[in-house]
């Protein structure tokens, strides 16, 4: 399948299924992801923001919707300010990182709270 790929060759249905259902074997799917862990790094600040905190917010939504019942997720704002990914969840490193561009005063809260 990955030669085939490389050469940008059509694989047979049948070595295709074999492929995809090897792939998608649980023993499989978590030596990917222990490696995903190891090899990656994620840029981490710090959840508390110059006008919002976000483990405030996120305990907040957790008690208001979930009854407290959601384990909180490592929170951080972004290094940068970026304007186009406003957040995003890491399943492989348990975090949520928020674009420090929605850390402002000319932001009402309940943005911050959709996304996040």
């Amino acid at each position: 399948m990955l030669v085939a790929k490389l050469y940008r060759r059509k694989v047979a249905g049948e070595y295709e299924r074999i492929y995809k259902q090897y792939t998608l074997r649980r023993e499989v799917l978590d030596v990917a992801e222990s490696v995903r862990r190891q090899r990656g790094y994620k840029v981490i600040t710090s959840p508390r923001g110059k006008v919002y905190d976000l483990e405030q917010i996120f305990d907040d939504l957790n008690d208001r919707y979930f009854q407290a019942s959601l384990v909180r997720p490592l929170l951080s704002w972004s290094p940068g300010r970026p304007r186009r990914i406003l957040g995003h969840h890491d399943h492989v490193h348990g975090t949520i990182i928020i674009s420090r561009a929605l850390d402002s005063v000319d932001i009402p809260k309940f943005v911050l709270e959709y996304v996040l």
